[in-house]
This record gives C-alpha cells, sequence and structure tokens, in this order.
C-alpha cells in the first residue's frame, strides 16, 4: 500500500476504485496491520477529502486502538496539508 504515495494516479475512476478497495480493506480485513495500511493510505489519494465522513466513521468504529489512532493521525495531517495549500 505505500506504492499510493509514490504512484501518480491522475485518473478520477481509477483514484475511486483505489479508495474503494482501500476503504474496504481497512473496514473488513481480519488483520488489524491490513486495516492500519489501508486506511492511512486513503489519504495518499487524489479525491481523498470525499471519504471524510466515511473515513471518520471507520476510525470510530475500530476496534483496535493503534489502528483508530494512526488512521486518526492521517487523517488529522490529511487535514492539515489540505489547509495548508
Amino acid at each position: 500500500m505505500r506504492v499510493f504515495a509514490i504512484l501518480r494516479i491522475d485518473d478520477d475512476s481509477l483514484a475511486e476504485r483505489c479508495r474503494g478497495a482501500l476503504i474496504h480493506l481497512a473496514r473488513t480485513d481480519d488483520d488489524w496491520d491490513v486495516r492500519n495500511a489501508a486506511g492511512c493510505a486513503v489519504f495518499d489519494l487524489p479525491g481523498a477529502e470525499r471519504e471524510l465522513e466515511t473515513m471518520r466513521s471507520m476510525i470510530a468504529a475500530e476496534q483496535e486502538g493503534f489502528v483508530r489512532e494512526n488512521v486518526g493521525a492521517a487523517l488529522a495531517m490529511f487535514l492539515r496539508r489540505r489547509d495548508s495549500a
């Protein structure tokens, strides 16, 4: 999932499908490490601002504190980057 940070995804449809797949993993995977990485990776994709409410909901529903904290931190960093741009 680290590849999303270095890939240049200019196609809106592709970015939307990638975000959807990552959100699905972040919500449903049995491995907390996969949920963590997928949730954080959402914020490296174009259009992440469209997923803010979804991601807040996912963070609130996450059982593992480590994942909640990491994805929450990724959300906070995304918002800071967006607001300072």
